[in-house]
């Protein structure tokens, strides 16, 4: 092959600079190419060609039999030997073929994964639950030989069926919980609710979940008031002698920023009282037991006080204003109280609620100790984990009682029984829906009938069975991905469903970039701090979210979208501050300079061309208009007056939310 040539090409073509022919020198460059592949092929074939590790043992007069062979970095191949039953760990170097019967000291990495499985098969694990045990935990440095408990997985186990028509099983747990597991035990969706043919074992396991939550209930927050000394509650009687108990805690303060929500569902329960007391057995803790606990504390700096520096008590008008309001309320419904004194409990509750942080004694200041505001940047946060604190209400029943849910239901007339819901499908209006691509399920967008809120379930057509997925593990990435944009969906639609008023006020007022394609079908508005490209950045490490991608599809497909940019979130109550999110103002200066850029944009193209890659570094543009602008959305963001403290809107950052007008 590499002998022949064309002769006649020869004379039409120009001499190379040594004197040869070019197509010569050409072809025998080839040829050589040619026959250093060939070279290379053989090399790897060779390297590629498994050794007789069987053998190797035997020369080191090493008993037992090879089960397999595990490469470790390019240097080492770990082989798993069984002896006697009982397996253990070989280390081969690739280029001695020396033997040691454990990891070389300067390897740099970690073998944990083949030391995992001898140590199972060890133990005689069932393969089963060693497979769920890697599904399920999630630890970023799971050790199965450290952290595995084997009993409890043997335990916890109920039943393992087949979903009917598919080769997926359902799986429940001891917790209680139910789960869809795929055939090789690598995916597993939590199943929450469940209608359809084969509905009845998730049914029966969801009932079950629900009345042992029921029992747990009274546990909630009940060792809080069996720690609360006795004068600090005020009885009040109701007029209704079946009426439940609820307890409340008051809270009249306003002279903090993240204390603003709380004083208004505050005022709202003190004017409801009288309806309050009809239907309950009302206990009220007041963290304000006298008036002057209402004033604010005021210091400054003076060099001839004591320690440098002077301070003023001054009043506090609305904060006066609520206890007088909650005093004449002890007097009209004849609130009463055991003598004695309101004094701080010392020391750690008996009981800590499911889902709180852990907190250290409840011999601190009750505003700290309850809403946790002040520390929740510290080691002992409050009692309860509330970003946005609202006045604590609890039926021992039910456990706690969200403020706005509560004070919606006072507007329903006493006796009256919730409309009879519509089950099954029928309850519901068909969105959208779309196929996983690894999973036999389809993904459907449902609306109820009666609330119109929006929910994700999915479907098993061969099953016929309808659920509602809760916890996901090891899903693949792009049916993570459908699934969080179901769900994203339903979430902004539900968010703007319940707070129409206050959006469409902040939406108005709001300065915005505005990508608006000719003819846009939909307005969509998203509300992120520093930049899209930003916002990617930092989700890029947990969870990303392709903000930007999905800001240019949603324009692509003829949507007009409206990006709403504020600073450092510093100053709302879910900012976590890490090591990034709170650094300075880069979060602001970012913004303000993405601001001024898309404002200098001349057309669509270069207003995306901004979204691209307007992010983190370079050069800070934060001059008007965009200093300006970014500030103004900053302060309506936190704006009670419009009702966004209420709407909560940074639990709504980054998604896509629809116009109110066009729900």
């Amino acid at each position: 092959m590499c002998k022949h040539h064309d002769k006649r090409s020869h004379a039409k073509q120009p001499l190379f600079k040594s004197g040869g022919y070019y197509p010569k020198f050409l072809h025998t460059l080839k040829c050589l190419f040619i026959l250093w592949g060939l070279c290379l092929a053989h090399l790897v074939a060779k390297e590629a060609q498994e050794i007789n590790w069987q053998a190797l043992l035997k020369q080191h007069h090493i008993p037992g039999k090879v089960v397999k062979s595990v490469d470790e970095g390019p240097d080492f191949k770990v082989l798993i030997v069984d002896h006697k039953g009982k397996w253990e760990a070989w280390w081969v170097d690739k280029q001695t073929l020396k033997l040691a019967n454990q990891r070389p000291d300067d390897y740099p990495y970690g073998a944990d994964p083949t030391y995992d499985e001898i140590w199972a098969h060890n133990q005689a694990i069932p393969t089963q639950i060693i497979k769920m045990w890697n599904l399920f935990y999630t630890g970023p440095y799971a050790t199965m030989r450290k952290d595995m408990d084997v009993s409890y997985f043997k335990k916890a186990l109920l039943s393992l069926k087949p979903l009917q028509g598919t080769d997926w099983q359902s799986v429940t747990f001891d917790g209680p919980s139910v789960w869809l597991i795929d055939e090789n035990t690598t995916q597993a969706i939590e199943v929450q609710q469940a209608f359809g043919d084969n509905a009845a074992l998730f049914k029966k396991i969801n009932a079950r979940a629900q009345t042992l939550r029921a029992k747990k209930a009274p546990l909630l927050f009940g060792s809080f008031f069996e720690a609360l000394p006795k004068p600090c509650l005020d009885h009040f009687p109701s007029t209704n002698p079946k009426a439940p108990d609820l307890y409340l805690v008051l809270n009249f303060d306003n002279s903090d920023l993240h204390y603003t929500n709380l004083y208004q569902r505050t005022k709202e329960i003190l004017e409801q009282f009288p309806t309050i007391v009809k239907r309950y057995r009302v206990h009220v803790f007041a963290l304000k037991q006298d008036i002057k606990s209402c004033d604010t504390k005021d210091i400054s700096d003076n060099p001839y006080a004591p320690g440098g520096y002077s301070i003023v008590y001054m009043n506090n008008p609305p904060c006066e204003a609520l206890f007088q309001s909650y005093q004449q309320l002890k007097a009209q419904f004849h609130a009463t109280s055991p003598k004695g004194t309101c004094v701080i409990p010392d020391g750690q509750l008996a009981e800590e609620p499911q889902g709180s942080k852990k907190v250290g004694d409840t011999g601190r200041n009750w505003e700290d100790f309850l809403f946790g505001i002040d520390s929740k940047h510290n080691d002992t946060p409050g009692y309860i984990d509330n970003n946005n604190p609202t006045p604590i209400i609890y039926n021992p029943k039910i456990g706690l009682i969200k403020a706005r849910d509560f004070l919606k239901s006072l507007d329903a007339p006493m006796g009256d029984k919730p409309p009879k819901k519509a089950q099954g499908l029928s309850a519901y209006k068909v969105v959208k829906k779309a196929s996983l691509s690894h999973a036999p399920f389809q993904i459907v967008l449902l609306q109820d009938k009666q609330s119109l809120e929006q929910s994700v379930w999915l479907y098993s057509p061969q099953a016929k069975l309808w659920f509602k997925p809760g916890r996901v593990r090891k899903l693949h990435k792009n049916d993570q991905a459908l699934l969080s944009d179901f769900k994203e969906e339903a979430s902004g639609y539900n968010y703007v469903k319940a707070y129409a008023k206050p959006l469409k006020t902040f939406f108005h007022k709001a300065h915005s970039i505005d990508l608006v394609p000719k003819n846009a079908k939909k307005n969509f508005y998203v509300i992120t701090s520093a930049s899209p490209a930003a916002a990617d950045d930092l989700a890029y490490y947990n969870t990303p979210i392709n903000l930007v991608s999905k800001i240019i599809k949603k324009v692509q497909q003829g949507n007009a979208v409206h990006i709403i940019l504020v600073g450092s979130l510093s100053q709302l109550p879910t900012d976590d501050c890490g090591d990034t999110s709170c650094d300075g103002d880069e979060e602001t200066w970012v913004a303000q300079t993405c601001f001024n850029a898309a404002n200098k944009a001349k057309n669509m193209a270069e207003k995306l061309g901004v979204i691209k890659n307007c992010g983190y570094g370079g050069d800070y543009d934060f001059k008007d208009p965009g200093e300006s602008a970014i500030a103004h959305n900053s302060t309506i963001l936190t704006d009670d007056s419009i009702g966004m403290f209420e709407a909560q809107g940074w639990n709504h950052l980054n998604e896509f939310l629809p116009d109110p007008d066009q729900q």
